[in-house]
């Protein structure tokens, strides 16, 4: 059975940190909501998003959150992961925290990430570099 509505995903892209970056109040809205044969997808701007199959109870999710320590930065798309939930994206800033840096990436909203400084060296991350977000369905969580 295919549902389908609109949501805005909010908390998700600014996550649930015990440091509220900035721009914590940009929402986006995550739109064709599906579920069927144990699978719930959405979209974020032209990206799919997978959501845990439990999600597919709900008609659709008001918000979608997870934390930052839950997304891993990659230069490039990684083969052979059991992680669902791969976003394009171009980050657009950094933001030093303590012992931390968090990581803007806009994949259409602006989705974060918490790494360390040595991480952010060795990927040689700037405003303006491609990177791809990885983040496990079973880390996302749906809200009304």
């Amino acid at each position: 059975m295919a549902t389908s509505g609109k949501a805005t995903c909010g908390g998700g892209f600014s996550g649930r940190a015990a440091v509220s970056p900035p721009d914590r109040g940009r929402e986006s809205a995550v739109e064709k909501v599906e579920s069927q044969e144990g699978t719930c997808t959405a979209r974020v701007g032209n990206q799919l998003l997978h959501l845990s199959p439990s999600d597919g109870n709900l008609p659709f999710p008001t918000f979608v959150q997870f934390s930052p320590t839950d997304v891993i930065l990659a230069r490039q798309e990684v083969a052979g992961l059991s992680v669902r939930n791969q976003l394009r994206g171009k980050v657009c800033r950094i933001v030093p925290a303590h012992q931390a840096l968090f990581i803007a990436v806009d994949i259409g909203p602006i989705l974060w990430a918490e790494v360390t400084p040595q991480a952010a060296a060795e990927l040689e991350l700037q405003p303006g570099v491609e990177v791809v977000g990885l983040v496990k369905a079973h880390s996302l969580v749906a809200v009304q």
